[in-house]
């Protein structure tokens, strides 16, 4: 893979890794 398509990647896992994060703390305010 090239800088750009691993850049992608990794920018696609930050960003689904952040929505779970979230969407876990949204679950779990009391």
């Amino acid at each position: 893979m090239d800088g750009l398509t691993i850049g992608l990647f990794l920018l696609l896992a930050f960003s689904f890794a952040a929505y779970q994060w979230a969407k876990h703390l949204k679950d779990h305010n009391h």
